[in-house]
């Protein structure tokens, strides 16, 4: 059974964390990723987690940028992976999107597309190498195509969520 949410802030390696991230006024995904690598806690309770953090002021970014350093974008970190990976879609989340109605064919299709599991790299590594294979398997090389554009569409939607509520509306930033 997870722990509550509430409980995971008091434990000491969190509330060291509360207090570095008011102090720095904000955290990194893998400092994160790191307190709460020892706890059981799902997507859901990371999303509340982020959400409290951000309530408290605390940015959570992806790195920390050094002093002077212009802005980069910076590739996912080993610990955001985990983390998007994790993100699931909730039935309140298909309904409005930051207090805008969504029509119900934009619901329909995000209820569908949740339903992808995301890959491994593994399993994406197998599929590219099965659309490599078109002129002995054009059958399995058309499925794995369309396997792979499922999970990437997964994937901007697990992306987006992430990122929503930040200045751009979630079909937006879809």
């Amino acid at each position: 059974m997870a722990v509550p949410v509430e409980q995971i802030k008091e434990m000491p390696e969190v509330s060291r964390l509360l207090d570095r991230g008011r102090r720095q006024g904000q955290l990194t995904y893998d400092e994160i990723n790191e307190a709460l690598r020892a706890e059981e806690v799902d997507a859901e309770q990371i999303e509340d987690i982020l959400q409290s953090f951000e309530s408290e002021g605390i940015r959570v970014v992806d790195r920390v940028k050094a002093a002077g350093a212009p802005e980069a974008p910076a590739a996912p970190a080993a610990g955001e992976a985990t983390l998007l990976k994790d993100v699931e879609i909730r039935e309140e989340d298909l309904n409005t999107v930051e207090g805008i109605p969504i029509d119900d064919s934009v619901r329909m299709w995000l209820r569908e597309i949740g339903k992808t599991p995301l890959l491994t790299t593994g399993e994406e590594i197998e599929l590219a190498k099965k659309m490599e294979n078109r002129e002995q398997d054009p059958e399995g090389a058309d499925w794995a195509k369309a396997v792979l554009i499922q999970a990437n569409l997964r994937l901007v939607v697990s992306i987006a969520k992430k990122y929503s509520g930040r200045g751009m509306s979630f079909p937006d930033l879809i």
